[in-house]
């Protein structure tokens, strides 16, 4: 018993020291080529390259905060505990997985007034939230097409996606697309599309449905660039 124990903490302490922290760098831009915001996100990952905590700060252009943001994926690879906190409405969006009750919960509420927006959902095996869509390709990076139920906070729902492995449009690159199965819905939510660099599965580039809003207080589609600081062990 003492020896099984003893082996299950030194797996543990191995695999926290295997694990490595980066600092990803994100600039968005719109379909003019106008830079939006930046990104800068402190991400936890696992020997395997899946995200294992997040911390995102999102700031304008002339570096002031709008917006925090953290995931913790330690109940589900795909649909993190999260909490986003923006600062120019006074709104702070959560998702909460219950794993006992099977249950998934996203709840805005606006911490100015208390009022409350939420929404419950029945977990499905094929639930993926937007900030586990990058622990899903690195799952799946060799799977040609599959089927997604994406929850999006932003709009407290769930929809149905297809994800589809296509070339890179850059040679050693894969694109990763998710778009709505709905032919109804497509004019409404926009392709998301994923590039990574085959040699070592790091994200690179994003174009979609952002995770904050405009500050007109809309959804935005955006192209936001990726760049690399501060890893301690590269894969």
């Amino acid at each position: 018993m003492i020896k099984t124990l003893f082996i299950l903490i030194l797996l543990l302490v191995s695999t926290a020291l295997l694990a490595d922290e980066i600092t990803i760098k994100g600039e968005a831009f719109d379909k003019d080529k106008k830079l939006i915001f930046i990104e800068t996100q402190q991400v936890r990952r696992s020997p395997l390259g899946e995200w294992n905590e997040v911390l995102i700060k999102y700031t304008q252009t002339d570096g002031k905060l709008i917006a925090e943001l953290k995931a913790d994926f330690s109940k589900d690879l795909y649909v993190p505990e999260t909490v986003l906190i923006d600062h120019r409405f006074n709104e702070k969006t959560e998702v909460h997985f219950d794993i006992h009750k099977q249950n998934i919960m996203i709840k805005t509420t606006n911490t100015k007034t208390g009022s409350i927006n939420a929404k419950s959902f029945k977990y499905e095996s094929t639930m993926v939230s937007a900030l586990g869509l990058h622990n899903f390709i690195i799952k799946h990076y060799d799977t040609k097409e599959a089927s997604v139920k994406l929850l999006i906070p932003e709009k407290t729902e769930a929809f149905t996606f297809n994800f589809e492995k296509e070339k890179g449009i850059i040679e050693g690159h894969s694109r990763f697309a998710f778009t709505v199965s709905s032919w109804v819905l497509r004019a409404i939510l926009r392709e998301i599309m994923m590039d990574y660099k085959d040699s070592d599965h790091t994200l690179v580039q994003y174009s979609g449905l952002t995770d904050i809003e405009s500050d007109e207080h809309n959804s935005q589609n955006l192209t936001i660039k990726m760049s690399y600081h501060g890893a301690t062990n590269d894969k």
